[in-house]
């Protein structure tokens, strides 16, 4: 049993009191625990960091779930005056703009795996197995494509440039794009095989301009499957005057067939070298410059493990003010990196198992292994279950490096709408304890131990308000780091600080 003299030079002790920011700055796993800053994270799960605050992140609930088997992709199409969200599950595509589907509108596809994009009131969509079909608003179709040497049920993916449709072809250097403006016909074939010096096929296919907008200095922009980044200006790659080779970049190996995000005027791509703005590639480096750089140890081990599964995607979602990067993970469950474009911090969030995601009439959707389509980013509660948060701040000297010091007393200052029962864990010295269990806010919780190193916990009820209790706490070391852990179902809550008081010993 820890005593509370042990460690702790006794023979002048002054009582001192500080507060922790929130991690407001958010998940750090990158740096050394001895060297971050006082506001980030050592975990930030599910909890969304802002300017000045802490947040819950949104919940999820069912938007269709009559559907066959696992929804593998989302096809949202926009037309001049309605709009559709399709889902493909099982070989089907549905439409859940309204939430069930009435019955199959395509069936019999040999895979739900598609990539698609939108171009003059059609939905363009190709998968590397069926041929590729479009949607014109009315009904679904086989287009009609045609060329020399063109295998149709070999495109896999399909990208917009300069009013052009280009499909990548599977295991293979090649694209194949048609004539401006044309949604059928025949097309050509463009190989890249003898620019791209590291061999490998076409992985991707992206637009990058650099004024955000669509015009003659945009670049077609080729991502090869060894890491290889051909970029091209021009209009028609079978007219010489008119097309050319801009450079060939080296990034890490791109990861998944949906590895490219448009974000303003930029381009991310998902690598082995993690989260890339395009516009960094033109720099010459290939270290420093990811996006994803504050969360490059934890990435490192998700892509280590799992790049070869089926689930990686990067999306904007303008709405929530973040970009998110799903991140498949072992015995098929996913989480979620996500990125504050306010603030540029980032956290994780965790128990939303979404294989695939979009984007629909501002709203955010994900579809999941068993069949149903999700709302995300709605309402307090996970499908009814609660949503767990896990935040773990950084190490502090708190009174100086040089001394040790007795922690006695601390409360976490949340903003809750219900009754919240928050479980604290007090780690000092880089220890970890093994964490406090989240309570569910509809029990009462009980407190823990004294001299466990492991905080009592409080429970609060009442209007959307700061609320502070202090907690007795017993912990001995020079530095401290403590883990916040909540399950609520009901509520919004806001962290905003932890007060901390202790005894400062003599510097030893």
């Amino acid at each position: 049993m820890l005593r509370a003299t042990e460690g702790l030079n006794m023979a002048k002790v002054r009582h001192s009191g500080t507060s922790i920011p929130a991690p407001t700055r958010g998940w750090n796993a990158k740096d050394d625990m001895g060297s971050m800053r006082r506001d980030e994270a050592i975990i930030l799960d599910n909890l969304m960091p802002h300017s000045s605050y802490v947040a819950l992140r949104g919940g999820y609930q069912p938007q269709a779930d009559n559907l066959p088997g696992a929804v593998e992709s989302m096809l949202p199409w926009s037309g001049a005056s309605s709009r559709c969200l399709f889902v493909v599950s099982a070989g089907e595509i549905h439409d859940c703009t309204n939430g069930n589907s009435s019955g199959a509108l395509v069936s019999g596809l040999a895979s739900s795996r598609w990539q698609h994009v939108n171009y003059k009131g059609r939905l363009f969509i190709a998968n590397g197995v069926d041929a590729p079909m479009d949607y014109d608003g009315t009904s679904w179709n086989t287009t009609a494509w045609s060329g020399e040497g063109l295998i149709t049920t070999h495109l896999i993916g399909v990208n917009l440039f300069q009013q052009r449709l280009f499909f990548v072809e599977k295991e293979s250097a090649a694209v194949w794009y048609a004539d401006a403006g044309a949604v059928s016909g025949v097309m050509n074939r463009f190989d890249l095989a003898s620019y791209a010096p590291n061999g490998g096929y076409l992985q991707a296919m992206g637009t990058w301009t650099r004024d955000g907008g669509d015009g003659l200095d945009d670049f077609a922009v080729f991502l090869m499957s060894e890491g290889d980044v051909l970029i091209y200006q021009g209009s028609n790659p079978n007219d010489a005057t008119s097309w050319s080779l801009v450079g060939i970049y080296r990034l890490g190996a791109p990861i998944g067939r949906r590895c490219v995000m448009r974000y303003g005027s930029d381009l991310i791509v998902i690598t082995q070298d993690g989260y890339l703005p395009l516009s960094k590639v033109l720099s010459g480096s290939r270290s420093g410059e990811a996006l994803s750089d504050r969360i490059q140890g934890a990435l490192s081990v998700a892509i280590r493990n799992s790049a070869s599964r089926f689930g990686w995607q990067a999306l904007h979602y303008p709405a929530g003010n973040y970009l998110l990067f799903n991140v498949p993970q072992a015995s098929g469950r996913y989480e979620q990196h996500i990125f504050n474009m306010t603030t540029g911090a980032w956290c994780r969030f965790t128990g939303q198992n979404g294989i695939c995601w979009a984007v629909f009439e501002d709203r955010l959707y994900f579809g999941a292994q068993n069949g149903v389509l999700y709302r995300a980013d709605y309402g307090t509660h996970d499908d009814g279950q609660d949503i767990v948060t896990d935040g773990r701040t950084s190490f502090q000297y708190l009174g100086g490096r040089s001394s040790t010091k007795r922690f006695t007393m601390m409360r976490p200052l949340l903003s809750s709408d219900a009754n919240l029962p928050v479980s604290l864990t007090l780690d000092t010295d880089f220890g970890e304890n093994p964490p406090a269990p989240a309570i569910s806010s509809p029990n009462q919780a009980e407190g823990a131990a004294w001299d466990s190193e492991q905080w009592d916990t409080a429970t609060w009820g009442g209007a959307m308000q700061i609320r502070g209790q202090w907690q007795s706490c017993l912990g001995i070391g020079y530095c401290v780091s403590v883990r916040l852990r909540t399950a609520t179902a009901n509520q919004n809550v806001r962290w905003h600080a932890l007060d901390v008081q202790f005894e400062k010993g003599q510097g030893l």
